[in-house]
């Protein structure tokens, strides 16, 4: 192995426990008590955990722009009964991590596709429950698709 390779995972290395060290103290903040847009009991730690149970790999830019995602479409559906993500959620989210909203379009799109073509090989039953009734295998999923289906089963577990 080069010494550049070598340096090269070093740093992905590091970058790694990053975001690991990000998303542990994600998980370990508290919930918040209730929210005025009516999604009482639905927090960052939720919907990331929920982002992971169904495969979505945290070591993309795509999962934290997704999981800030959800948690807007879940306040801007709560009150408007709609929600446009490319009106409202990707320039909101691009605007949070200082971007634009055509990368966080593009960031969300590639780990919503790596985790479609990752779960349709392995045998995830959260996955499976998360897709049914859906074609994806042979239809993909968008990502406005994704974030509904997201937020509409977060909404759906904090129900029943």
């Amino acid at each position: 192995m080069k010494i550049q390779e070598r340096n090269d995972l070093i740093e992905r290395r590091q970058k790694l426990r990053v975001l690991l060290a990000q998303i542990d103290e994600i998980l370990m903040s508290e919930v918040p008590e209730g929210t005025e847009s009516g999604t009482v009991g639905i927090g960052e730690k939720e919907v990331v955990e929920y982002l992971l149970d169904i495969g979505l790999s945290p070591a993309l830019s795509g999962f934290r722009y997704a999981t800030t995602a959800v948690m807007i479409w879940l306040e801007v559906y709560a009150t408007k009964g709609h929600c446009s993500m490319t009106k409202e959620v990707y320039p909101l989210v691009a605007k949070e991590y200082g971007t634009t909203a055509s990368r966080v379009e593009r960031a969300m799109r590639h780990a919503v596709e790596r985790m479609v073509e990752d779960m349709l090989c392995t045998n995830n039953s959260e996955f499976e429950q998360f897709s049914r009734g859906h074609d994806i295998a042979n239809h993909g999923l968008t990502n406005s698709e994704f974030i509904a289906m997201v937020g509409t089963k977060l909404n759906l577990s904090l129900k029943g």
